[in-house]
């Protein structure tokens, strides 16, 4: 079907997700001691590439194009959760995750 640049679309909301969500891979250790994630860490790169992780299927971190990471807030992560949050900021460049308390 050919849809006009002019014409109205309804799209429900998972539609609309797949549209923007550019790509998607599932992060692999390089900085942790396991061997694999088992398909538990994955990432999806939106079309802005900002990349978002998803420990879980919850997202839990995410980096922007201009190397600014942040972990999502509201969240008491298990120790498995922790590893995957770890190993996609470091794979990041930001080595100071958990932050040092003064």
């Amino acid at each position: 079907m050919k849809i006009n640049e002019n014409q109205k679309v309804t799209l429900t909301i998972g539609q609309l997700k797949r549209l923007i969500k550019e790509s998607e891979y599932m992060l692999k250790p390089r900085y942790d001691s396991r061997a694999s994630f088992y398909n538990k860490a994955r990432v999806e790169v939106n079309y802005d590439g900002t990349e978002i992780l998803y420990s879980y299927d919850t997202p839990v971190a995410k980096c922007s194009p201009d190397g600014k990471c942040e972990v999502l807030p509201d969240w008491n992560y298990s120790q498995t959760t922790r590893r995957h949050v770890h190993e996609f900021l470091r794979q990041h460049g930001d080595e100071q995750w958990p932050p040092r308390e003064d």
